[in-house]
């Protein structure tokens, strides 16, 4: 395979090249963004041996037509766009009028059925945004629908929310500051260890609807689209490249006036924190109790909190002086 990458502690080998990611260049380094793996091999080593690996082929075969009705359906102005089905020992992923993904759960095995005349571009963002999520679920390395910063000294902070709250805009307006570095878009993934909950960073950019590009990185130019299926923009940002411990979780509400920040109850902080896991099997009872004890060991080793603050670019400043705030006091 031609590609070699690392994504959210995952290591992918890929005919498809993953435009947004960084590759490999025959070893475990990587390399800045826009190098693309080359074709030479990949010899993992000493400390890949416990590293979770996934493989993508692009083939030409069609998948099967599944059976039954979808394990989960997302739609966009109530025509789905994406089905998902239990299919020979994995699942079939099919994104409609795209492409289909389907996974050999025994094998970590990924086949890609694009359609004539779909631009890898977006089969990349599809595949890293979309079905990646949900493919880590199922191979148990969970992950939060969440945005992220790490803090030199302190660990990783997470913005959770939901679709909207500005956890992408937060995220990458922090990172344009001197004491925050990127650290995740979207998809925050997670592992316990004895220590607490370390969590591994996604692609080195942030995803942003125009307005938020335009309001915050303006200097930067127009930048460049994510995909031809969507508006975002993409913003690439200095990045952590290696785990850190997660150590502050804030859960985003819209409000008025200066912003606040609320501790949370554990069951409180338990139950919010549930409401924002990436989910594929809502049936899989081993991974439901897995998901449980993991969730646990978040609330006991990050401060799960709730900041609630005014939707406004000129209101950034204030937010980002509460965060430093709430932070300092652990740095000191």
């Amino acid at each position: 395979m031609g590609y070699h990458y690392e994504l959210s502690g995952v290591h992918i080998e890929s005919d498809l090249r993953l435009a947004s990611l960084p590759g490999y260049d025959g070893g475990s380094r990587p390399q800045p963004p826009g190098y693309d793996g080359g074709s030479r091999p990949h010899t993992p080593g000493a400390s890949e041996a416990s590293t979770p690996k996934l493989t993508i082929r692009l083939v030409e075969e069609p998948s099967p037509s599944p059976a039954g009705d979808p394990l989960l359906s997302r739609s966009s102005d109530g025509v789905p766009w994406l089905s998902v089905f239990r299919w020979n020992g994995g699942y079939l992923f099919k994104v409609h009028d795209i492409t289909d993904f389907a996974l050999d759960a025994r094998s970590a095995e990924i086949t890609c059925v694009p359609l004539f005349g779909v631009e890898p571009t977006v089969l990349s963002q599809l595949f890293i945004d979309q079905i990646f999520p949900l493919i880590l679920h199922v191979s148990g390395r969970f992950s939060f629908h969440a945005s992220s910063v790490a803090l030199g000294g302190f660990g990783v902070i997470a913005f959770l929310g939901m679709g909207g709250r500005g956890k992408s805009t937060l995220a990458a307006s922090l990172a344009s500051t001197s004491a925050f570095t990127f650290f995740s878009d979207d998809c925050l993934a997670l592992t316990p260890t004895t220590a607490g909950v370390l969590v591994h960073p996604s692609y080195p950019s942030s995803r942003l609807w125009p307005p938020s590009a335009e309001a915050l990185f303006r200097e930067q130019g127009e930048l460049p689209c994510v995909s031809p299926r969507t508006d975002k923009r993409r913003l690439a940002l200095p990045t952590e490249r290696a785990p850190q411990p997660l150590r502050r979780v804030y859960l985003l509400e819209e409000g008025e006036g200066d912003p606040t920040i609320e501790p949370l109850r554990r069951r409180d902080a338990l139950a919010a924190l549930a409401a924002h896991v990436y989910r594929l099997d809502y049936q899989d009872r081993a991974r439901l109790a897995e998901e449980i004890s993991i969730l646990e060991r978040v609330v006991t080793s990050a401060a799960v909190k709730r900041l609630t603050y005014r939707r406004s670019y000129a209101a950034l400043s204030a937010v980002h002086a509460m965060i430093r705030a709430d932070t300092s006091v652990e740095l000191k």
